[in-house]
């Protein structure tokens, strides 16, 4: 009896840990967004580059105004290649969120089957 009592207590121990892992994992890519800022550096920057394109357009310089023009095209271009890369490596978060809440599922109706088996 005293063995099966450390059975539910340790099954319904490791449920709650599960359902805490899964909550933070499901959260996690929410959280990176918002606190590394990652949209609102994109867009001022994308905004920076815009405006030195347009001086770049509008003003004489010492270099070739083409060559400065397409230099800050190629920027512009790589900030938002950077931005996607970043969204894509935060999104790849939401796949093993799916594969963890099947294995808490899993874990769920192992769970109620062990609970079913023991009150008979």
């Amino acid at each position: 009896m005293h063995k099966i009592k450390f059975n539910v207590i340790f099954l319904v121990f490791t449920t709650l840990l599960l359902f805490t892992y899964s909550g933070v994992i499901y959260l996690l890519p929410d959280y990176l967004v918002e606190n590394t800022k990652l949209d609102t550096s994109h867009t001022s920057n994308l905004k920076s580059l815009d405006f030195l394109i347009e001086k770049a357009k509008t003003e004489k310089a010492t270099i070739p105004n083409e060559f400065l023009i397409e230099t800050l095209e190629q920027f512009k271009a790589l900030e938002t290649d950077g931005n996607d890369i970043s969204h894509k490596i935060i999104d790849s978060y939401t796949h093993f969120n799916k594969a963890l809440f099947g294995i808490l599922l899993m874990h769920i109706v192992a769970l109620f089957s062990f609970l079913r088996v023991q009150k008979t």
